[in-house]
C-alpha cells in the first residue's frame, strides 16, 4: 500500500511539473511575440521621428522664403 502511495505522489509531483513546464513555454511564447511588437512599434516610432524632422525642416524653410518673399515687398513699399 505504501509503495502505491509514494506512486500516486510522484504522478502527481510529475503532472504538476508538466503544468508548470507547459505554462512556461507559453510565457516564453508571448514574450516572444510581445517582444516582436515591441520592435515594431520601435521601428515605428523612429520613422515617425524621422517624418516629424524632416516636417519641421520644411515648416522652417517655409518660413525663411515667406519671409524673404515679405522683406522684398518691404522693399518695394507695397
Amino acid at each position: 500500500m505504501e509503495h502505491q502511495e509514494e506512486t500516486d505522489q510522484f504522478k502527481v509531483l510529475e503532472e504538476k511539473v508538466g503544468a508548470l513546464i507547459a505554462k512556461l513555454s507559453s510565457l516564453k511564447d508571448e514574450r516572444d511575440l510581445l517582444m516582436g511588437k515591441i520592435r515594431e512599434q520601435d521601428k515605428s516610432i523612429a520613422d515617425l521621428k524621422v517624418e516629424l524632422d524632416n516636417l519641421k525642416n520644411s515648416k522652417d524653410k517655409t518660413k525663411i522664403r515667406i519671409q524673404s518673399i515679405l522683406d522684398k515687398m518691404n522693399k518695394l513699399d507695397i
